[in-house]
């Protein structure tokens, strides 16, 4: 039963986060020290910009390229 109860957790969080914009997340280069150029939109500029992704944490606001931030944040 338990492991049941676990196993909805977890199916529910993962589709809570598959709901969320990642255009309207901050950008957020994560708590570790990689260096991984990736592209977030920024909704203070209305522009996709480029930062860098320190390779965990984060979240979904971080493409690889301009162009892809830009189809799927609309500008």
């Amino acid at each position: 039963m338990v492991a049941a109860f676990a196993l909805f957790l977890l199916v529910a969080i993962s589709f809570s986060e598959a709901r969320i914009d990642p255009c309207k997340l901050p950008l957020d280069p994560g708590f570790c020290r990689a260096y991984f150029p990736r592209w977030g939109f920024h909704q203070e500029s209305g522009e996709c910009v480029r930062f860098i992704y320190g390779g965990c944490g984060g979240n979904k606001n971080q493409f690889h390229s301009k162009e892809q931030c830009e189809s799927m944040c609309g500008h």
